[in-house]
């Protein structure tokens, strides 16, 4: 027999009986039904989650504010954005905020009383019950970050669920807050990706100014750089470093152009590493220069028998040249060291002693080959050590000449001699340049001079003066890495100064210096003029990229300009190519009344010689 049930019966305005009845429809029950499990969830609410500590500590309100407090309280939780929501022991929902179901589109009613496998995807489902359960076993706060897909987006909440307690610290319910963190989401993405694009473009960067571009093989700094981290390791095996040097590569892009000597650049360094790897394929390549490539094993090798395996590897390679129908097989010179595990010097200091080397082979007609003991004593002590003394004491000196505009009779600017104070005398630069670049002293010499000339000179100095400043190719090399000192001094001096560069050394780099003359806009002139193998056809290029300002033509023609009709027609020649190009030119060593006059009736631009003045210390020509 069925349980009678009582019949409780209340009063209600006609509109409230209304929405009871259009509720009860929508449900499908009837009012009764719903007016009972509206009760029984508000009797549940009130026991279980309103009726907390917050609400003893409330006489000082009113009892009609009392009364409306629990109103009150639900209407502020209506007005948040950030959906909230309660949930039973049994996971289903028992109160949600307005921002809840607006999130989903559906009424408060249509959600209280469901899991969420009822109305949300199955995925998103699965992960909020596993984020409750979690908050249920540790019995404390979980945070999570979850995903709901709205309108076709993907909104992303964070997610804070709490246990809630009754006074006898049972769990009664689990508390949902969330904040839509959607556009945060996208914006870190978006960072990211940005992120990610950075550093994408700075690997590239970093590669192209690591390795050449051309052959793959790494450039100098970073082929240094490798060199030295092997020369740190401990327990380091004796290596093997080979230097090669392709003959009179410059005139093969004049007469063939450049996208010839590309292909031959790759020929080269194609054949180069399929040998290197075969031997040791931990091996460094390196491209120090337009044509200067270097190869370190990690192991001892014999010197002979590498350097004749690279020969014929060298003399294999044939191209046929776009001009002339010709076929071209490059030729190179090769220095070899091996640096054993006690040598001390840097790779810096190994791989200027091998281009030294490699300078001195260009110039010989004996050999083509040579082997560098790092650990021969150079025969020029005395004269190394004053230099070392110099170098720790301060004692390199400028000494400046003037540098003559025969036309307009003044002087434009002085050329700066580098000298070495020794006990009251002074040793010229020709007397310790060969032991400065054989012990690597050129660049802390080079360094010394640029700052004088840069604290001490340039602030005395009037402002329409040059300064005609000897620079090596190894101190050039600095303005690779704009960060270090000698670069800074460079760049600072370099509106008024011209760098003169030996014409050997201009040719053997003369792509390095474009690209410095491109990127610092810094003024060059070519030195002794007439030691090397300029071409016209080099002078035309350099003077349409306006690579240098002044050609200095050198002292050994100059001392024989007033005897030799042969010598002056040579000059004249230059002389005239160069006012052709707009560059200006400058009579180096004039030394008597006689080579003076031959420089005029020739028409060089400028001069310098101790029979127009002699260098002097640069205290002294401060002072005048």
């Amino acid at each position: 027999m069925t349980k009678k049930k009582n019949i409780l019966s209340i009063a209600i305005d006609k509109s409230l009986q209304d929405k009871l009845k259009e509720l009860s429809r929508e449900k499908h029950i009837s009012v009764s039904r719903l007016v009972s499990r509206l009760v029984e969830e508000a009797l549940y609410l009130e026991e279980n989650v309103f009726k907390d500590e917050i609400y003893k500590n409330i006489d000082w309100l009113s009892q009609e504010w009392k009364d409306k407090l629990q109103f009150l309280f639900t209407k502020v939780l209506d007005t948040t954005p950030d959906p909230i929501w309660i949930k039973d022991l049994n996971l289903r929902i028992i109160y949600v905020n307005q921002a809840f179901a607006d999130l989903f589109g559906l009424k408060k009613e249509e959600i209280i009383g469901k899991s969420d496998i009822e109305y949300l995807p199955s995925e998103i489902a699965k992960e909020s019950i596993f984020s409750d359960m979690q908050a249920l076993e540790k019995k404390q706060s979980t945070h999570t970050v979850e995903k709901i897909e709205k309108d076709g987006k993907v909104r992303y909440f964070d997610v804070i669920k709490t246990p809630l307690f009754n006074k006898s610290g049972k769990i009664v319910a689990i508390l949902g807050i969330s904040r839509d963190i959607t556009n945060l989401v996208e914006t870190k993405e978006e960072l990211e990706r940005k992120n990610r694009e950075l550093l994408d473009a700075y690997q590239k960067l970093k590669e192209l100014h690591e390795y050449d571009n051309v052959t793959g093989f790494m450039k100098r700094n970073k082929f240094i750089e490798e060199f030295d981290n092997l020369l740190k390791s401990k327990d380091r095996s004796t290596l093997t470093v080979v230097m090669i040097d392709i003959n009179n590569f410059k005139y093969i892009n004049e007469i063939y152009g450049f996208e010839f000597g590309d292909r031959l650049l790759r020929e080269i360094s194609n054949q180069l590493k399929n040998f290197v790897e075969n031997i040791d394929n931990t091996a460094l390549l390196g491209k120090l220069s337009g044509d200067e490539f270097a190869v370190l094993f990690k192991r001892d090798i014999d010197l002979n028998e590498i350097v004749k395996r690279f020969k014929e590897i060298l003399s294999q390679i044939k191209l046929n040249t776009p001009k002339y129908h010709s076929i071209y097989s490059p030729k190179a010179v090769y220095c070899a060291v091996k640096v054993e595990p006690d040598i001390t010097l840097s790779a810096e200091e190994i791989v200027t002693h091998m281009e030294v080397a490699i300078f001195d082979l260009r110039e010989s007609k004996d050999t083509d080959f040579s082997i560098i003991d790092l650990k021969e004593n150079i025969s020029s002590v005395e004269l190394e050590e004053k230099l070392v003394k110099a170098l720790e004491n301060k004692k390199i000196v400028p000494f400046l000449q003037p540098v003559y505009d025969f036309k307009n009779d003044e002087i434009i600017g002085y050329e700066v001699f580098a000298r070495i104070e020794d006990e009251g005398n002074y040793i010229e630069a020709k007397d310790f340049i060969t032991v400065a670049y054989r012990k690597d002293f050129i660049v802390p010499i080079d360094h010394e001079i640029l700052e004088i000339v840069k604290n001490e000179i340039m602030p005395l100095i009037e402002d329409d003066k040059k300064l005609f400043i000897n620079l090596s190719s190894f101190s050039l090399n600095k303005l690779e890495n704009i960060a270090d000192p000698m670069a800074k001094e460079i760049i600072f001096i370099k509106d008024r100064s011209v760098f003169d560069i030996n014409e050997q050394e201009f040719l053997r780099n003369i792509s390095n210096i474009t690209d410095i003359k491109r990127s610092y806009n810094i003024s060059f002139s070519i030195d002794d003029f007439g030691t090397g193998n300029t071409s016209f056809r080099t002078l035309i290029r350099i003077s349409e990229e306006k690579i240098i300002s002044y050609l200095k033509i050198d002292g050994s023609l100059m001392k024989e300009l007033g005897n030799s009709e042969e010598k002056k027609n040579i000059v004249r020649s230059i002389v005239a190519a160069c006012k052709q190009l707009g560059i200006k030119t400058v009579a180096e060593n004039i030394e008597n009344e006689k080579i003076y006059e031959a420089v005029l009736d020739i028409g060089i631009d400028c001069g310098q010689g101790n029979y127009l003045s002699q260098p002097e210390h640069y205290e002294r020509v401060l002072k005048k």
